[in-house]
């Protein structure tokens, strides 16, 4: 299943828009739970489960687009999607505010196309990620069918938009069980991260509408209103302070497009906090260090209090010449004052990848995974030593490294043979122990496979 197909209407949308449709989400295929009993297996044809002897369930569930476990290694943080075949199913799932610009944006279609002008003119101004929708609002207004003449076809054949649900499911047994609809989005969303005290459920979704770029909200576990927006502008990867009272992220200053834009951003905290039914979302946020801004930027919260992140170590002004040439990997220390100190010492910068956006902290904070392709190195924090993990794939399908405990890192090796597994790495080890040796084909599709 891929929620994120376009159609043949949104894709004449995003080209009479002038507009590049992003795709540089790349998803957590595998996720331990934190007591490291049992991993989530993300796929195509659904999610599975498998103990850390790589045992696999059958598909638990399916329509899954990202899951999030929560501290009691009892229950998950799931979102599902649903597709709709009709514009009055889709509107009573969706918030008000975007079911009246979906109306809105589809009327002005329909009365462009009326007044005379081209299918590029009439979508000018649209936005992508409201495509599907428009084309089903379209089928239900009158004169649309005349109005869009050759076009009629694009918009008849949409099957639908996929509308997307925040649920709590418990594990019991092998099974999930889920509670109530926690708010729905017609959007992607793109990362989800439990709060530490398993009260509330934040995550990052992606609106393709240049103004605002990626999203950021947040729901109660307790509550089944509709999320609430805490940002925009932000970067794929955010995290929660350590006492769940706020969130940490990488957030651009002014409007983020598609385009290769060098462009100024922040490490930004924000408080949030669920308090007596309500949201208390502070209106300020603290601008902790200044950073350039990458989409899938990341910050990771340490248990003494320091931020992690990846950016560019950019001084202004710079010649052409001078820009750097990689990412590293910074500290934002508040024992020493808020200052910003780089954790990758210049005699290893050349042994870690060039982009560190895709670290991952391992649960105790002490060590930190960055991954390539063909390199998966591991630092300690506190004596700023690395290691090489062990034979890692060199296909371009990135599997993003996930800890399973302290010292066992679960990543994607070469088996020897044409193909690639995933294996699980005793840190300060040479040895690995393959988990995915006997996982069927439609497990195996996407990542470890073609």
């Amino acid at each position: 299943m891929n929620v994120k197909k376009s159609t043949c209407w949104k894709l004449w949308l995003a080209f009479a828009m002038g507009l590049e449709l992003l795709t540089g989400c790349i998803p957590k295929w595998t996720q331990w739970s934190p007591d490291g009993r049992m991993a989530t297996i993300l796929t195509d044809t659904g999610l599975y489960l498998c103990d850390s002897n790589g045992v696999l369930s059958g598909p638990v569930v399916t329509n899954v687009v990202a899951v999030a476990w929560f501290p009691d290694s009892t229950r998950l943080a799931v979102v599902r999607a649903y597709k709709y075949a009709s514009w009055t199913e889709l509107a009573q799932t969706m918030p008000q505010a975007r079911r009246e610009r979906v109306e809105s944006e589809a009327d002005k279609v329909l009365s462009a196309l009326k007044a005379g002008a081209s299918e590029d003119e009439a979508a000018s101004g649209i936005i992508a990620a409201d495509a599907d929708a428009i084309a089903l609002r379209l089928k239900d207004l009158p004169g649309a069918h005349e109005a869009l003449g050759t076009n009629w076809e694009k918009v008849a054949n949409v099957d639908g938009p996929w509308q997307q649900f925040l649920h709590v499911a418990r594990l019991e047994g092998g099974k999930l069980s889920f509670g109530p609809r926690l708010g729905g989005e017609l959007d992607g969303i793109d990362e989800m991260r439990v709060s530490p005290d398993g009260k509330s459920v934040a995550y990052v979704m992606d609106t393709t509408v240049p103004e605002t770029g990626l999203e950021l909200k947040v729901a109660a576990v307790d509550d089944s209103r509709p999320a609430q927006l805490v940002d925009s502008s932000v970067a794929q990867f955010f995290d929660w302070a350590p006492d769940s009272q706020s969130l940490v992220y990488i957030k651009a200053v002014g409007i983020v497009t598609n385009k290769d834009e060098l462009r100024l951003a922040s490490l930004t905290r924000r408080g949030v906090r669920w308090q007596g039914g309500a949201w208390r979302i502070d209106d300020n946020a603290e601008d902790l260090a200044a950073t350039i801004f990458n989409d899938q930027a990341k910050a990771r919260c340490l248990p003494d209090g320091r931020i992690l992140f990846s950016g560019l170590d950019l001084r202004l002004p710079a010649s052409a010449a001078e820009m750097p040439k990689r990412q590293e990997l910074f500290a934002y220390a508040p024992e020493l004052g808020g200052t910003v100190i780089p954790v990758i010492s210049p005699r290893n910068l050349e042994k870690v990848p060039e982009d560190t956006s895709f670290f991952e902290v391992d649960p105790s904070g002490r060590r930190v995974s960055l991954v390539v392709p063909g390199l998966v190195v591991v630092l300690d924090l506190a004596t700023g030593e690395l290691e090489k993990a062990p034979k890692p794939a060199t296909d371009d399908n990135l599997f993003l490294p996930v800890w399973r405990g302290p010292d066992e890192l679960c990543y994607k090796i070469a088996d020897g043979s044409s193909n690639t597994q995933a294996a699980l790495w005793r840190v300060g080890t040479d040895s690995t122990r393959i988990i995915s040796q006997t996982w069927p084909p439609e497990v195996r599709k996407g990542v470890l496979s073609k």
